[in-house]
């Protein structure tokens, strides 16, 4: 097997961070909609709202725990997971921020929108991880 370039374990560290970010957000969502939902109102968010945030948050944490898995260990369809992924991740951050005209889902959105864009230059935009992702699909 080919040794996985730094772009690529770069991009598998990122990912795991990004699952672990997703996860505390799932929770803190959680927490709040279960425990003391009072706070609602500053923020303009309904009680459905927050807890579709956390348990959106909580699907996409472990769809990027699997993701960052799979590309770890080379996976010949790594590379697809993770574009379809990072795809999915730019739809749901521009529905977030087109339905709920929140600062919190705007900033959350452009952040993850730009992120996911540089995962998919990483991948798919860099020689070495072309070159690495050529190799093990072989």
């Amino acid at each position: 097997m080919a040794k996985r370039p730094g772009i690529v374990t770069f991009v598998v560290i990122l990912t795991y961070i990004n699952a672990a970010i997703y996860a505390a957000g799932s929770a803190v969502a959680w927490f709040i909609w279960a425990v003391d939902p009072s706070g609602l109102e500053d923020v303009n968010l309904d009680e459905g709202t927050l807890l579709g945030t956390a348990i959106g948050y909580a699907i996409v944490a472990f769809a990027m725990l699997f993701v960052g898995m799979y590309l770890a260990q080379g996976n010949r369809n790594a590379r697809t997971l993770v574009a379809i992924v990072m795809g999915l991740g730019i739809v749901v951050a521009l529905a977030a921020m087109l339905l709920h005209h929140t600062s919190a889902y705007i900033g959350q959105g452009i952040g993850q929108i730009l992120f996911n864009l540089f995962i998919l230059w990483a991948l798919y935009g860099n020689e070495k991880a072309h070159d690495y992702f050529e190799e093990v699909e072989a």
